[in-house]
């Protein structure tokens, strides 16, 4: 199809008159109404902000739980994970609590981090739920996509036996 013609030109920076705009604009109503011609935009910039639609509202959490390989526990009482994508971020939420089997404590993540080394806080929790230590989550960067849990902000692990309960958000970067 061919694309509707219009009176006026415009270009960069021209300032243009009322009726100007408007004798354009009925060009191209008039061309598009008989069904001959089309309108097609090959290039547009936008400047202010964006309303994202799709995956945000349509796409309940990914639930991970079941996936991801974790590390750190000989038995759950409490093993979610969950995650979603929105454009190049992934979002990550998660709980695990049960009795502990080892100092390490990890969990796969869906996809690897791209972007920077990301060390987020986190709150550690004590078996009754109760704020016990402010650790870490600890990210890599193109690096196997696993997301490893430090108990406290000076580095120092976790123990290898009691209960232990790890629960947070994080996010970042996949391109």
């Amino acid at each position: 199809m061919a694309a509707p013609s219009v009176t006026n030109t415009f270009t960069d920076a021209t300032t243009i008159d009322a009726v100007a705009a408007m004798e354009n604009f009925n060009d191209v109503i008039n061309g598009v109404s008989d069904g001959t011609k089309d309108i097609s935009v090959s290039v547009a910039a936008a400047a202010g902000y964006a309303a994202i639609t799709g995956d945000v509202y349509t796409t309940a959490l990914t639930d991970y739980s079941g996936t991801a390989t974790i590390t750190g526990w000989a038995s759950y009482t409490s093993q979610l994970i969950y995650y979603k994508r929105i454009g190049s971020v992934i979002h990550v939420w998660f709980n695990i609590a049960g009795v502990s089997n080892s100092t390490d404590t990890s969990f796969t993540i869906p996809v690897t981090n791209n972007s920077c080394v990301l060390q987020m806080r986190i709150p550690i929790l004590t078996g009754t739920n109760e704020l016990e230590e402010i650790g870490f989550v600890n990210l890599g960067v193109n690096t196997p996509p696993v997301a490893q849990i430090i108990y406290k902000l000076d580095g120092t692990n976790f123990l290898a036996t009691g209960n232990k309960c790890v629960s947070g958000y994080f996010f970042y970067e996949v391109e």
